[in-house]
This record gives structure tokens, C-alpha cells and sequence, in this order.
């Protein structure tokens, strides 16, 4: 089963976020911060994973430059409310392949997860 990691530290907003995902019937993985979703990607191989920018501890672009660099076949896409140059230009220097504006839209989430190479 095709399988995606979803990390925020808002419970509410990552619920939905995984019951959209589900529903389209990928296998989904939560974490409420970077730390445990370094451990999640250590321990499975998740091939696409979408993060929030603004967290504590980690933000998005730390976690996406350390899964990067331990998994660099991953697909990470980055949530954020804050679509200012300077974000995306970091978000593409950690190796973000998209950046998307929060609050995110369903349907671009499922486009992205069936574009998406699955090998």
C-alpha cells in the first residue's frame, strides 16, 4: 500500500488532513513534530511526506533537510501560511518539492499523492 507521512503539531488540523488521505486509500503515518517523524521515516519506508512549516522544536524546513538527507528519494511537500520568497527559496534549498498555502485544499493534496511515482 502506498503509504504518507503527515506531520503538524495542530491535532485537529492533522486529523483531517489523514482522514482525507485515507479515505483516497493510501496507508497514512502522523507525527506531531520533526523528532517523531524522523523516527517514523527511520523506521518505514515512507516514500512522500507533508509537513507543516511553522512548528515547535523543528520546523518544516529543518525536518525536510534531515529526511533529505537520510532518505533523499522522498517526496516532501510543506504546508505554510507564510508563502513569502524567502520561505520557498528555503523550502527548495532543504529539497521541498512543493510548497503549498495553508489552510490546504483537499483536491491539490490528492493530485500531488496520484502524480506521484510510487516505485
Amino acid at each position: 500500500m502506498k503509504s504518507v507521512l503527515i506531520v503538524d503539531d495542530n491535532e485537529l488540523y492533522l486529523g483531517i488532513i489523514e482522514q482525507i488521505v485515507k479515505l483516497a486509500g493510501y496507508k497514512v503515518h502522523c507525527a506531531s513534530n520533526g523528532k517523531s517523524a524522523l523516527e517514523i521515516l527511520k523506521k518505514c519506508r515512507i516514500p512522500v511526506m507533508i509537513t507543516d512549516f511553522n512548528m515547535p522544536g523543528m520546523n518544516g524546513i529543518q525536518l525536510a533537510g534531515m529526511a533529505k538527507q537520510l532518505f533523499p528519494e522522498t517526496l516532501i511537500v510543506m504546508a505554510t501560511g507564510d508563502l513569502s520568497a524567502e520561505v520557498c527559496s528555503l523550502a527548495t534549498q532543504a529539497g521541498i518539492a512543493k510548497v503549498l498555502k495553508k489552510p490546504l485544499d483537499a483536491r491539490i493534496i490528492l493530485k500531488i499523492l496520484e502524480a506521484t511515482h510510487w516505485g
